[in-house]
């Protein structure tokens, strides 16, 4: 539409040129380059409108799609780590202790593995073995995940053996039986 209207004014106001001046070609060069051209005005508004447009779609369009997008990836990532945190825990029933030295492998590149004894993380919390996920290559629009850790232990009571959860997510994001630190 605006290519016909642009062009329909283009020919009106070459016509009205020829008939100004019919046989001046310096004149007709000089007022089409006067008249002629695009507009400042016109070229602002069109950007000011592309830009509302663009903040519009980041603001009101991208969370649609993102947000069920981010519960996905929070939720196969969790149970990954879950699914991780019962071979750490048979291989700590076999062993008696913490396998530090057992290398973790994920079947997820967006989530890296790490067995450690300890963690400052935790705070005054005891443990006797912890499993540290980390979000990682995490594409857009997503892209806020990475770095996020998922920090499972295990209790160093001897009653309780299930694994507790800590997470760096916020409340909103972070999956119900973590909690946040």
């Amino acid at each position: 539409w605006s290519d016909a209207y642009y062009y329909r004014m283009a020919r009106r106001e070459i016509a009205d040129v020829l008939a100004d001046y019919p046989q001046a070609s310096e004149q007709q060069k000089s007022h089409l380059k006067k008249e002629g051209g695009t507009s400042l005005v016109g070229l602002g508004i069109a950007f000011g409108m592309f830009v509302f447009l663009l903040t519009v779609i980041q603001s009101q369009f991208l969370p649609l799609y993102a947000q069920p997008k981010e519960h996905g990836i929070i939720q196969e990532t969790f149970a990954e780590t879950r699914i991780a945190t019962s071979e750490l825990e048979k291989l700590y029933q076999s062993e008696g202790k913490c396998p530090i030295s057992h290398k973790l492998e994920s079947n997820r590149q967006d989530l890296s593995f790490k067995v450690v004894q300890q963690t400052p993380a935790l705070g005054n919390k005891p443990s006797s073995c912890v499993l540290i996920a980390t979000l990682q290559n995490i594409p857009f629009p997503n892209r806020n995940l990475n770095g996020q850790t998922y920090i499972l232990y295990r209790p160093s009571a001897k009653q309780q053996e299930q694994w507790q959860c800590v997470t760096s997510l916020n409340t909103k994001r972070k999956p119900p039986i973590c909690s946040s630190h």
